[in-house]
């Protein structure tokens, strides 16, 4: 039968949440923050393929920062990769446990730069935006996470304005609660360094749960830094119109305020030569035109190491893409057979051509190409 107790909670929750819809909770300190740790363990080791670096770094880094009783400053995370390595699934996981509304929550916002941040003639009315974003937000709640996609293509201006709220804070001496920031950098950018550096471990015999953070880590930071702005190539399959749709849509009401009423530009993918970039061939490449000044190795968020944490993702591998449908399949409560998942991960491209062992697109449009299998 039905439990007091358990009737309580749940009329309490409901009440809860309608009342949040309408009001500040953050003030009383609600704000609907549930940081639970031992589901985003779990997330991240059952749902997150191929990334052990990652899911090990982020989890004790994050919970370190807001188990934390009094931090001096914000924590600045980077994530790093070839499209398709699971950046921004990692950063949704992180949304949806740390906040009871993940990427909904009035404590989370998510900006994608060239969706948000399209014209640089604008950067001035963008920067006021975005440093009211976040003040406002901060003053809001206590704990807040704030995620910017496509990294490398935001413009300095506005990489000036984050590092602002990167720098130490004196705390106030009135201050009775303490202030938790998150910021999380999402980046194609050092992808092709990772990769360069795995596909060696590999080939020279290291198994590559084995791989470690100081191996990957100066060849990275020296990719990051030595990016510069303009046209820059990244490894991968043409992204579909479809797919910018998507991001976009899951992104809206998380904006800065009204995108302006220029249309942005969405340039037509065009396929490159293929060239011999250290060991790995890219078979196919993106050419996206960024503002002249643009680089975010160059701005003050990483000259002065303001960014705590730069976090590889790995090029995914045939059997991480067949665990990526796997999941998809589970997602929407379909049964699979073996021999679908082994379709749909054959249906990606495998680089380097001599030997094909990563996913030129990691898992992305995984959970598009169950379609074919539907009964």
């Amino acid at each position: 039968g039905w439990s007091l107790p358990l009737l309580g909670r749940q009329y309490l929750d409901t009440l809860t949440t309608w009342y949040c819809r309408f009001q500040g909770c953050c003030d009383s300190g609600d704000c609907r923050i549930s940081n639970n740790f031992a589901g985003l363990e779990s997330d991240l080791s059952v749902r997150l393929h191929g990334q052990h670096l990652a899911r090990e770094l982020v989890l004790r880094t994050v919970r370190g920062y807001l188990e934390t009783p009094l931090p001096a400053r914000a924590l600045a995370l980077s994530f790093h990769g070839w499209s398709g390595t699971g950046k921004n699934f990692m950063a949704r996981m992180l949304a949806e446990n740390l906040y009871r509304d993940g990427l909904r929550s009035d404590c989370v916002k998510m900006f994608i730069a060239t969706f948000h941040f399209p014209h640089p003639k604008y950067v001035d009315l963008y920067q006021e935006r975005l440093a009211a974003q976040i003040q406002e937000t901060r003053q809001r709640c206590h704990q807040t996470l704030f995620i910017f996609d496509e990294a490398e293509k935001l413009h300095p201006g506005l990489l000036e304005v984050l590092g602002a709220h990167l720098e130490r804070q004196v705390p106030k001496s009135h201050q009775t609660k303490a202030s938790r920031t998150i910021f999380l950098f999402l980046s194609n950018l050092g992808g092709n360094a990772i990769n360069e550096v795995v596909l060696n471990l590999l080939k020279a015999g290291w198994s590559r749960e084995e791989i470690t953070m100081e191996q990957l880590e100066p060849r990275l930071r020296a990719e990051i830094v030595q990016s510069t702005g303009g046209p820059r190539e990244m490894a991968g399959s043409l992204s579909s119109f479809s797919e910018m749709l998507k991001r976009v849509g899951s992104a809206r009401g998380l904006a800065v305020g009204p995108v302006d009423s220029e249309e942005v530009t969405l340039r037509e993918p065009q396929r490159s030569v293929s060239r011999q970039r250290g060991i790995i061939p890219l078979l196919s490449a993106v050419t996206q035109t960024v503002p002249g000044d643009s680089g975010f190795g160059h701005s003050r968020l990483v000259q002065e190491n303001l960014i705590d944490l730069f976090v590889p993702f790995l090029p995914l591998e045939y059997r991480h893409v067949r665990l990526c449908a796997r999941d998809a399949f589970l997602s929407e409560e379909l049964l699979y057979t073996e021999e679908a998942l082994d379709e749909i991960a054959k249906m990606l491209v495998y680089v380097p051509k001599d030997e094909p062992l990563f996913s030129s697109q990691g898992c992305k449009s995984i959970s598009q190409r169950i379609s074919y299998f539907l009964p």
